[in-house]
């Protein structure tokens, strides 16, 4: 019968002897006394083009009973105490055809009498598997320029893009309208001239936890043109803990990645990039249908200048690019 403050910080209670069996009741009873804010944890996965699943995760020694109203469906909650609930969301529609799509789904979700009025929102896409042709593989175009002041024409520099795969790789395709082709020929990583760089969060966890950063999941990757414009190496800046990956057999970061096939070609207008990304090298990721993943892409244009002048990303943040911002980068699903 009463209040504590509750915080990253261990809380001892001294009692009476004997008091145990009342004081355990009385704290698996207790509530969160914050009325913006459910007792449980509650996330989402792209379930299919045209559903999500929505999983709510109970840390409480009781059972939490409620129901969520969500696209236009209501949905009863009983989420076993230390366990978890899935409720698999039906939508209106396919919404993810290949192409990047701005999906916002409001929910009123009451759980033990608590009303919370939220939502979820993320831009998505669909993957779908290879064949070998990439005229089957939707084009998806980058739209979002970064750091520049001023606007610039598509035949100076534009972007597109096309993601594939099989149970064995990752396949990617990047092609690139530039009018003056810039490479470099410095040892290490030649971020600062015409360069592609290619990020993923394996499982999502940016959006499970809401952190901003690089976590233990994560993959950078760039690809940097030689300067005879014939091939591009492949740079791996930072992977995922090994624990997660190869463990002892995983390649160090900061170093060149030879164990991604790369291809770099030149054209009339500008060069294409393509890869492959083996299964082992995107792991935790599993390569079956209906994995989630954020995916990350930025391309940037070095002309005349000391440096990169112009950029263009799939980073959901206006102005932004995709560097250490695992937050701001699309999720995609595998589809068949």
């Amino acid at each position: 019968d009463g209040e504590f403050p509750v915080s990253a910080f261990p809380v001892f209670i001294r009692g009476r002897a004997g008091d145990e069996k009342a004081f355990v009741a009385a704290l698996s009873a207790a509530i969160l006394n914050d009325d913006g804010k459910l007792p449980c944890r509650v996330s989402f996965e792209l379930a299919g083009p045209d559903a999500i699943n929505l999983v709510f995760v109970n840390p409480l020694s009781r059972e939490l009973a409620g129901s969520i109203t969500i696209a236009g469906q209501n949905y009863t909650l009983a989420i076993p105490k230390l366990g978890e609930q899935t409720i698999r969301v039906k939508l209106a529609g396919s919404i993810l055809d290949g192409q990047l799509a701005k999906l916002d789904f409001p929910y009123e979700c009451s759980i033990d009498g608590r009303i919370v009025t939220s939502g979820f929102s993320f831009t998505g896409f669909s993957v779908k598997k290879f064949s070998g042709d990439w005229a089957g593989i939707p084009v998806i175009k980058l739209r979002n320029k970064v750091d520049t002041e001023s606007a610039f024409a598509e035949a100076d520099f534009s972007a597109s893009y096309q993601l594939a795969w099989d149970e064995q790789k990752l396949y990617l395709r990047v092609s690139v309208s530039d009018d003056v082709f810039s490479s470099g020929d410095l040892p290490g990583y030649r971020w600062n001239y015409d360069v592609l760089q290619v990020y993923f969060d394996t499982r999502c966890s940016s959006m499970m936890t809401g952190k901003r950063s690089y976590d233990e999941d994560d993959y950078d990757y760039g690809f940097m043109p030689t300067a005879d414009g014939k091939t591009c190496e492949v740079w791996r800046q930072l992977s995922p803990d090994i624990q997660l990956t190869l463990g002892i057999a995983a390649p160090e970061n900061q170093k060149i990645a030879k164990e991604i096939p790369a291809k770099f070609t030149r054209t009339e207008t500008g060069y294409v990039y393509e890869a492959e990304f083996p299964a082992d090298y995107l792991l935790p990721m599993k390569l079956v249908s209906g994995y989630n993943f954020a995916f990350g892409l930025y391309v940037a244009d070095k002309d005349h200048g000391n440096g990169v002048e112009k950029g263009l990303s799939i980073a959901t943040e206006a102005g932004s690019g995709c560097h250490n911002k695992p937050h701001l980068w699309p999720i995609a699903i595998l589809l068949e």
